[in-house]
């Protein structure tokens, strides 16, 4: 056999048969000519490696019968001689060389494999110590978790025992606990010191019904009434001025009012006064002036009503509309040598038992009642 390039016969000494990554084959010498610029003369494919490095074509030199046997130097890779002998190399055949030299390549493939599993094992065992941390990690969240935890029912076990010790003292000394927040409340009964504690804590959270709050200091009443609103039904306003009557015609659960506008009267003509809330079925004023009764006709629920003047002659009726449902009436005049009377009457003057107060279409009229009208459930 010879090589293609320089058609010189392979042989184990200075033409070894040579092969390539690509697979083909030539001679140690062609491979090392630097005009082939370490590319295979075939193919072009460039190779990187010594060429020396590369692989014997055994099948080549297994050919070689009557060189075969010959001895050959490990250390040199070339045919034993004498100075190989006197370097103490060893000698052995090309048959020997083969399988030595595919042994040495089934180790290294061996070595291979064993390095790759040792790096797998590498990052499983990188991969258990992360896990560890991250238990050890979560172990000691739990830890201090059970920590705080403990630490809580501590407190809640020395407030506990704070309380019962309080209980008990309380026992002892027979003080009785402070009642709950009244659902009734007159102002007017409360001493100075009850007074200034409405607005502590949520005393008024459970009032119902307020009565005799004064309204000359606007600022407090005011926040007297926002912690009413919306749950107080039944109020009392003294000396109301015009910022509590804007405030009262949003209370949407107020269903009694009694207002104390006397302060307003002075000068009720020169200002519109606000409307009262619809749902009103119980309604009493004192000191009220002709602005208000342009608020009743809009009252539908109104059952009830109370008007108190001290001046008969600023009180116009006549033309003023009335509703229907209005069941009960009681108009006076304040510091008066007598009393003047109302009636709800048609445009026809007639008498008759309550139940005509809810007749259609009636009128509030000025008039005098004659004494029969005592039972007919209208009283000064």
């Amino acid at each position: 056999m010879e090589c293609s390039v320089c058609f010189d016969v392979y042989d184990v000494d200075g033409r070894r048969p040579k092969v390539l990554p690509c697979g083909h084959t030539f001679c140690l010498p062609c491979l090392q000519n630097p005009n082939f610029g370490n590319e295979c003369p075939q193919d072009r494919k460039a190779f990187r490696d010594n060429p020396m490095n590369f692989p014997d074509n055994f099948a080549l030199l297994a050919e070689m019968p009557a060189r075969a046997d010959e001895p050959w130097c490990e250390t040199c890779g070339l045919r034993f001689r004498g100075a190989c002998a006197d370097a103490a190399h060893r000698p052995c055949s090309v048959r020997q060389r083969r399988v030595q030299q595919e042994q040495r390549q089934a180790d290294q493939q061996v070595l291979q494999d064993l390095q790759q599993g040792l790096q797998t094992l590498q990052q499983g065992l990188q991969d258990l110590q992360q896990g560890l941390q991250d238990l050890q990690l979560g172990h000691l969240d739990l830890q201090l978790g059970l920590q705080d935890v403990q630490r809580e029912m501590q407190d809640m076990r020395q407030t506990q025992d704070q309380l019962l010790r309080k209980v008990e003292d309380l026992q002892l000394t027979g003080t009785a606990a402070p009642p709950p927040p009244s659902l009734e409340i007159d102002v007017w009964e409360l001493s100075p010191s009850e007074k200034n504690d409405l607005l502590v804590g949520d005393r008024l959270a459970r009032v119902r019904k307020l009565t005799g709050l004064h309204c000359y200091n606007v600022e407090r009443s005011m926040a007297v009434l926002m912690k009413l609103n919306p749950h107080v039904e039944e109020l009392g306003l003294i000396g109301a001025q015009l910022p509590q009557l804007r405030f009262v015609e949003g209370m949407t659960s107020l269903r009694k009012l009694d207002l104390d506008v006397s302060s307003l009267i002075e000068h009720a003509e020169s200002y519109e006064i606000p409307d009262l809330p619809l749902q009103l079925e119980e309604l009493e004023v004192e000191g009220f002036s002709r602005n208000l009764f342009y608020c009743l006709p809009k009252l539908p629920k109104l059952r009830r009503l109370v008007l108190t003047t001290p001046n008969w002659d600023t009180v116009v009726l006549t033309g003023v509309a009335w509703q229907c449902g209005l069941q009960y009436l009681n108009f006076t005049q304040q510091r008066a040598p007598y009393f003047r009377w109302c009636a709800l009457t048609p445009p026809r003057r007639r008498t008759g038992s309550a139940s005509s107060v809810g007749a259609p279409g009636p009128f509030l009229r000025r008039g005098t009642c004659p004494p029969s009208c005592m039972g007919a459930g209208f009283s000064p």
